[in-house]
């Protein structure tokens, strides 16, 4: 039960990094990922139901901060990119999701994500002409909401010891959400405001824990690497590799503290088979948390995710902070 509890926690902790400034509206999935995803042991069964919220309105160059951020926009009518397009202000986050993790073998964890609220209110200047209207026309009717993209990933338990623990994991990200809504103007919206991708992505990684001082003090890493497809509109997101490493504490039977750093590097995205400028970055975020128990199968959470680096290429937004709140339950 030990190392169940503590494979539980680290993998809760496993992805909570968001995927930021991928697009030229500051980011199509931009979330933390908390995933209820450890090896349970077979028919257990874990349920995890959680809220974030992220505002995006800190405008960068590479790692300064900057006075205005204009970026293209893609328009699919005539398969062009338009640069200087917009003029970005905010972004702002609010998602729901489910994530179902059930043990159909003593090693083998499958879990499903099910991002069922995705929120983005967002505001810009539209139409920016450098030349003859660097105004522009300001409007915030170009946000989105809908049903995200469906996850589906296995995970094994390929070593356990007294205190270690190594988990592989494997899976695909489904295209469920929507990708291709139409903004106020009448034309499909930019790719990162939209609560899917419209593309098959393919996730690998690996995570470890370590007791330090059983039962009370826990290490883990884990590495995700993401590859991402094409979408029947030829836009494909940057692949994304994740790295994240962390510490629990069991500080009392109720509470636990939770501290970790996440390191990601997403690369450009890609418009018939072309890169985009204004995507794609480097970010370092470090991530102070805390768990409730409420009883023996029942928990909250709550994480602050706070930058150290936000490193994005060209211009872009990138988020203030990222708050997680949730409940979990285990049967």
């Amino acid at each position: 039960m030990q190392r169940l509890r503590y494979a539980l926690v680290a993998a809760m902790l496993a992805a909570l990094v968001p995927t930021l400034a991928r697009a030229t509206c500051g980011s199509a999935n931009c979330f933390l990922t908390s995933s209820t995803d450890p090896v349970l042991g077979a028919g257990r069964t874990t349920l995890d139901l959680s809220y974030r919220y992220i505002p995006q309105d800190r405008k960068h160059s590479g790692t300064r901060s900057v006075s205005e951020v204009i970026v293209p926009a893609i328009d699919f009518e005539t398969r062009t990119v338009v640069p200087d397009h917009h003029r970005e202000y905010r972004t702002v986050n609010l998602l729901g999701q489910l994530d179902v993790a059930h043990g159909v073998a003593p090693n083998v964890t499958v879990a499903l994500a099910i991002p069922f609220y995705n929120q983005r209110v967002h505001e810009h200047d539209d139409d920016v002409d450098l030349v003859s209207d660097p105004a522009g026309e300001f409007t915030n009717a170009d946000g989105t909401t809908g049903f995200g993209d469906v996850a589906v990933n296995v995970r094994w338990a390929a070593l356990v010891g007294t205190r270690h623990t190594v988990v592989l994991g494997g899976g695909v990200k489904t295209p469920t959400g929507e990708y291709k809504l139409r903004n106020s103007a009448g034309e499909i919206g930019e790719p990162t405001l939209m609560p899917g991708t419209g593309s098959w992505d393919i996730l690998v990684s690996i995570m470890g824990t370590y007791m330090l001082a059983p039962p009370d003090l826990t290490t883990f890493a884990s590495l995700e690497v993401r590859r991402n497809g094409e979408n029947p509109l030829d836009y494909r997101m940057g692949d994304a590799r994740t790295l994240n490493v962390g510490v629990s504490w069991t500080a009392t039977n109720v509470w636990t503290l939770l501290l970790q750093l996440n390191a990601r590097e997403v690369e450009r995205d890609e418009y018939i088979g072309a890169a985009i400028l204004h995507t794609g970055g480097s970010y370092l975020y470090v991530t102070p948390g805390a768990r409730m128990k409420l009883s023996a199968g029942t928990s909250l959470y709550a994480h602050l995710q706070l930058p150290l680096v936000q490193d994005v290429n060209e211009t872009n937004l990138v988020p203030r902070y990222a708050l997680e709140l949730g409940a979990a339950w285990l049967f």
